[in-house]
């Protein structure tokens, strides 16, 4: 059942014109919730479109998968400015963004940390460009991948 809804997700996301980076069921003592994260291509994810996407899954849930609403409570929500990437996929899709890339001190990066966009992924290997400077790191040499949000940079174009 949850493969199922999870295909119904990822359709009905896609055919809104959406990314979706990640489905996953959350159960509790008394609630059992269905968590949904979605993302456009252009970077910004607005509370309408979270809203929208809501009421068209949950109808479609409602249709093809007996008593969802009396089953799974249902969250649509958008990354987040310093989401966490889990794995390459997410950061496929958010290589247009900037991410922040701590890398194991092995790699004698300044601060063992790179800020950038991602060029290209082949493999287990990413090309990323920072300022002048390309890295090509492997994925198993990242601790840790974040999507960069630069509050002074978000201040100074007015919130834009």
């Amino acid at each position: 059942m949850k493969e199922r809804i999870k295909e119904i997700v990822n359709e009905t996301i896609s055919e809104m014109g959406f990314v979706c980076v990640e489905v996953n069921f959350v159960f509790s003592k008394n609630t059992k919730k269905l968590m949904v994260v979605i993302y456009k291509n252009d970077g910004s994810i607005s509370m309408n479109d979270c809203a929208d996407v809501s009421n068209v899954l949950r109808r479609r849930l409602d249709i093809d998968v007996n008593g969802f609403s009396d089953n799974y409570d249902l969250i649509v929500e958008s990354p987040g400015a310093n989401r966490k990437l889990k794995n390459l996929k997410e950061v496929e899709i958010f290589k247009n963004r900037e991410i922040e890339f701590f890398v194991k001190p092995s790699l004698k990066v300044k601060e063992n940390k790179i800020i950038g966009r991602v060029n290209e992924i082949i493999n287990d290997k990413l090309k990323i460009e920072s300022g002048n400077n390309i890295y090509e790191i492997y994925w198993d040499d990242i601790t840790t991948a974040r999507l960069y949000f630069d509050l002074k940079k978000y201040i100074n174009r007015g919130g834009q």
